[in-house]
């Protein structure tokens, strides 16, 4: 795959917290859901605020495909998703910051 293809390819926030989440060990689609509904916390103020960011199981899918079809990820037969590298991961990913 070609650098600059790639490089489109995670550009993508989901993309990326997908490839992040599936870093960590296989995962359904649902389990890749709920994993996504993440709590957007202000870094400097007390203040926490109940607000999360949720993706609908179409786009989600959708980010699943992409990523299975551009080498990324692969599905397998109990219908878990896995990363197609090693856990170190290509030298050319960047994983979102935690």
């Amino acid at each position: 795959m070609k650098e600059e293809k790639r490089d489109w390819i995670q550009e993508n926030r989901y993309r990326k917290m997908i490839l992040e989440i599936l870093q960590k060990g296989e995962k359904t689609r649902e389990q890749i859901e709920q994993e996504i509904k993440i709590t957007l916390l202000p870094y400097l103020a007390n203040y926490k605020p109940q607000v999360s960011l949720k993706i609908s199981p179409f786009t989600l899918q959708n980010h699943l495909n992409l990523l299975e079809r551009e080498g990324l990820i692969q599905k397998k037969e109990d219908k878990n998703y896995r990363l197609n590298f090693s856990q170190e991961g290509p030298k050319d990913v960047d994983f979102l910051p935690r």
